[in-house]
């Protein structure tokens, strides 16, 4: 009711409150998705506890829907992934509606330069989001090859040929065979055969992922 709303807004306009008690009113204002404490929330975007700002995040996209695209675009650049992540699944939500965020969310999972943890966010939303023209999906599919590809050459495979588990730079690449067995075809089962995965987890995800492709594309 009314004095509880109040009273989760005290909260948040008390910078004195312990954290986790703001992070649940946070929580609770942003499910009542009244646009005016959007001026309650936009302060802990900037908060100095990642906790808080990634839980602003998921507030303000309550409460302004697409309107928070560009505030919470910028987060892509805060110093901690966990924040950095809630920002891409909510880009990832909007990416349906705004086609630009769609393309940032490709710059992010192919960018050779973006860390591991962040790619596989924008991997994993781009699964959500899978084009329905033929020619984007052939291009997300030579995308999702190449990753998978990368620094696959014989040195690299002899430091890794002995493995058990995949590091933080096969993450990528094991969403991206994910991604692959969803949306492959024959071409990408021909080319996805010829590769050689360094690692354990990496092979057997590929083996795993040639069968799916199998099964759903025929002999």
């Amino acid at each position: 009711g009314p004095k509880s709303i109040e009273r989760l807004r005290g909260i948040l306009k008390d910078p004195a409150k312990p954290a986790n008690l703001q992070i649940l009113a946070l929580e609770a204002i942003g499910r009542t998705k009244n646009k005016p404490d959007a001026e309650l929330i936009r302060p802990f975007l900037k908060h100095s506890r990642p906790e808080l700002r990634a839980e602003a995040i998921s507030a303000l996209v309550r409460v302004l829907e697409l309107e928070a695209a560009g505030p919470v675009e910028q987060l892509l650049s805060d110093p901690d992934l966990g924040v950095k992540k809630r920002a891409v699944a909510a880009l990832g939500f909007f990416a349906k509606k705004k086609p630009e965020l769609k393309q940032k969310l490709g710059q992010l999972a192919f960018g050779e330069d973006t860390e591991p943890g962040l790619r596989v966010q924008a991997l994993l939303e781009l699964g959500k989001n899978l084009p329905e023209a033929e020619p984007e999906r052939k291009i997300l599919q030579d995308q999702l090859l190449d990753l998978v590809s990368e620094g696959e050459g014989f040195g690299h495979r002899m430091r890794k040929r002995f493995s058990g588990s995949a590091d933080q730079a096969d993450k990528p690449k094991l969403a991206a065979l994910d991604l692959l067995g969803k949306i492959g075809d024959r071409e990408a089962r021909e080319v996805l055969s010829r590769v050689k995965l360094a690692g354990k987890e990496l092979a057997s995800k590929q083996d795993g992922v040639l069968n799916q492709l199998r099964l759903r594309l025929g002999a």
